[in-house]
């Protein structure tokens, strides 16, 4: 025998009933109200991850789908792929959060699947052609990719509204958004001023990207517009990190340079700044070193022609010498033993004559490169002498008669 309920109290007010558009009208407003103060920002930067990643797998799935096919068209099936991976991705999230497949949607999770459903996607006909051309199917890939993301037969706010909520199912660690409550709209709107994905916008000037908080450093550190230091320590003060290569390069007035006196003996370390007043303190020191070297080369050029004259001698005397061997081998023909020493000694003395023939024209070739650095020498000298026209006397000085001399018997 079943209890029986207890009589209701005589003085409680009878219950009305409530129907369905009163329940739905406070529940929506309990849901409005428990969700009005509730920061909404999420990571831009992840945010935009999962939307590359979501077109970067249409169009690999759709060029699979109509490799080997001669009048397929991948773009054609780009929204149906698009509709069928996110029935997937979001049958996942459900799964996991219904404790059916035991894991906790997180974004890690959001990127293997992703991936798993496009190798779902190849086909035989996509497996042998890519044996056969790997290239043009990834130039293939590249061309959907940029239709897609382009906003081509998948909308572009489709395809971030989606982003977004496959973003908000699987962070549920809320590495990647915020979720903070707050009793009154004052204190939400405090928070959001200080939220680590609140959206910023960089602070260098000519960088128009706009990113979430937590990134914010990380962009900074590579963003190229910002101003940085030149490593060189000179003074410009509006080199953005972008130009910077081609001021250190090119511009900077404290880069290295050489000395134009370098190869004749100027070993001082000069910056591009300072190397006008450079030449024009060291002007005496660079023409005694011009003196010294136009000194070396006439030595040299002298000696060199000593040697070739004494080449010649030798020359002329082998040759009177080769007409004796000559008449010595006839006369001597008969006997054999006789004519063969001959004939190796006068193919020595052939051997010989080439030899010295060749270190001739050796030497004449370094005579003339000789006196050719004696004329670079002398020019430079000339430019020496208009810089510090001034100076005139003290230029004379150094370079010294003897040099001169020298100078003037090389040529």
């Amino acid at each position: 025998m079943g209890e029986e309920s207890p009589p209701a109290a005589a003085d409680s007010p009878p219950r009305e009933k409530e129907d369905s558009a009163s329940f739905k009208r406070a529940w929506a407003g309990a849901r409005d109200a428990a969700t009005s103060c509730r920061c909404a920002h999420l990571c831009l930067a992840s945010h935009a991850n999962v939307s590359r990643a979501l077109v970067d797998a249409i169009a690999k799935a759709a060029v699979f789908q109509t490799a080997g096919k001669p009048f397929g068209d991948a773009n054609d099936l780009v929204a149906k792929l698009a509709t069928d991976l996110v029935a997937k991705l979001m049958k996942f999230a459900d799964d996991a959060e219904n404790g059916k497949s035991g894991l906790a949607p997180n974004l890690a999770d959001l990127a293997a699947w992703i991936n798993e459903w496009v190798t779902g996607k190849r086909s035989f006909f996509g497996e042998f052609g890519a044996m056969w051309s790997k290239e043009k199917q990834t130039e293939a890939v590249e061309r959907v990719r940029q239709d897609v993301a382009r906003g081509e037969c998948w909308p572009a706010a489709d395809r971030e509204r989606v982003s977004r909520e496959l973003l908000l199912r699987y962070d549920r660690g809320k590495v990647a958004h915020c979720e903070e409550a707050f009793a009154t709209e004052d204190e939400l709107f405090e928070h959001k001023k200080k939220c680590a994905f609140r959206p910023t916008q960089c602070p260098n000037e000519g960088c128009m990207e706009v990113h979430g908080a937590n990134v914010a450093a990380a962009h900074d550190a590579q963003c190229p517009h910002k101003i940085v230091k030149c490593p060189n320590a000179c003074d410009s003060t509006n080199v953005t990190r972008r130009a910077l290569k081609m001021h250190v390069d090119l511009e900077c007035p404290r880069r290295p340079v050489t000395c134009p006196f370098a190869p004749f003996g100027c070993a001082s370390h000069v910056y591009a700044g300072t190397l006008r007043a450079h030449m024009k303190e060291h002007a005496h020191d660079h023409v005694a070193d011009l003196a010294k070297r136009v000194g070396r080369m006439s030595d040299a050029a002298e000696k060199t022609e000593a040697k070739v004259a004494e080449m010649a001698v030798a020359l002329a005397d082998v040759g009177p010498n080769l007409g004796k061997v000559g008449n010595l081998s006839k006369e001597l023909f008969d006997t054999t033993a006789k004519a063969t020493i001959v004939e190796k000694g006068l193919l020595d003395l052939e051997k010989l004559v080439v030899s010295m023939g060749k270190a001739l024209a050796n030497l004449e070739v370094q005579v003339k490169q000789q006196r050719k650095d004696i004329g670079i020498v002398m020019t430079a000298v000339d430019r020496v002498a208009k810089e510090t026209a001034g100076n005139s006397a003290a230029i004379a000085k150094l370079a010294s008669p003897d040099a001169a001399a020298g100078s003037n018997g090389k040529k």
